[in-house]
């Protein structure tokens, strides 16, 4: 389930997404080989995401970047806007949105530093892309770009991804 609450005490809205602790965790396992987990964005793994949404090829059947919903969601375009209220002191309603991935480079051990200034600006132009093409939806008021980047930052994976 995932829901926005008020915050009575900071005066503020937070986002509560229950089904985001079913994420898998290459992070948990820091000091053990990484060899043997499956990732689920290294090309050939394709069928363990979501159906993609789009993907700038590099070549005839590769990909240098692809995009596809997240499959475990903070928000989602499904969700309930009008707000509830138990009789208590909680008020909640749901998160609306679309959260999608970015997967970076097909390259299992490269990071956003490790990348050349032309795969830097294809990554950029893709995120330009997804702003624009969200945006023109009339329910989106809001887009934005994020990044976690180690377990501490909040990513599961450790395939570079936005």
């Amino acid at each position: 389930m995932i829901e926005i609450r008020k915050d009575y005490v900071l005066d503020r809205w937070s986002y509560i997404a229950d089904d985001r602790g079913k994420r898998p965790e290459q992070f948990k396992k820091v000091k053990e080989s990484k060899s043997d987990s499956i990732c689920y964005f290294c090309p050939g793994n394709e069928s363990l995401t979501p159906p993609e949404i789009g993907r700038l090829k590099k070549g005839k059947n590769d990909w240098k970047i692809r995009w596809f919903l997240n499959k475990f969601p903070i928000v989602n375009e499904d969700s309930n806007q009008e707000i509830k209220n138990t009789g208590h002191f909680f008020e909640s309603r749901g998160g609306f949105g679309f959260h999608e991935i970015i997967v970076e480079t097909p390259d299992h051990r490269k990071q956003l530093a490790d990348l050349s200034i032309a795969e830097l600006k294809s990554i950029l132009k893709t995120y330009s892309l997804r702003i624009a093409k969200l945006s023109e939806e009339k329910r989106i008021r809001y887009v934005q770009i994020f990044k976690n980047s180690g377990s501490e930052a909040g990513a599961s994976l450790v395939h570079s991804h936005s």
